[in-house]
């Protein structure tokens, strides 16, 4: 797909600047437990300490197969910021489904995204970081579209053209 080679092109473009500078991004890839719950929210508190002892300005990338759907509470337990904590985000909230050809997968997870990546967000691509904030705007002026523009300072087709492509 398209949105991966991008997204490959800005991780490689990210860590070669990263490197240049003589700056530091720890990447976690884990794959959970695909059938044990409670296996499944321990990796994920084990992982978020390993996360929580690093260095608080050093750049977090997590990915993964969590064997858990975005949103759950092993999702939180990763992203959740608290004290002392940083906040880990989405860094592709509007991703597909994962595709499995495995007979195991529960029913209630099909099309779910059970494979995600969290990020520090300072890691976060600006298309997300501009999503996030336009839908924003449009739900604190009550989805009123000509307003959210007005607010935003975009033309209405603009942003009309851009609620489209987060369909």
């Amino acid at each position: 797909r398209s949105s991966y080679r991008a997204a490959w092109t800005t991780l490689r473009g990210l860590l070669a600047d990263r490197e240049a500078e003589g700056r530091r991004l720890f990447v976690f890839n884990a794959h959970f437990d695909h059938q044990g719950v409670r296996a499944r929210l321990e990796s994920a508190l084990l992982l978020r300490a390993q996360i929580d002892a690093l260095d608080s300005g050093t750049p977090v990338l997590l990915l993964g197969d969590f064997n858990a759907q975005a949103g759950g509470r092993v999702h939180s337990t990763l992203g959740a910021a608290g004290e002392g904590r940083r906040s880990l985000v989405d860094a592709h909230p509007e991703g597909g489904g994962t595709l499995s050809g495995f007979g195991s997968m529960p029913e209630s997870w099909k099309g779910a995204r059970i494979d995600w990546i969290l990020a520090s967000e300072e890691l976060v691509p600006l298309e997300v970081v501009e999503r996030r904030y336009i839908l924003h705007v449009l739900r604190t002026v009550d989805n009123n579209r000509t307003a959210a523009a007005r607010v935003l300072g975009l033309d209405r087709k603009t942003l009309y053209r851009k609620l489209k492509q987060y369909e």
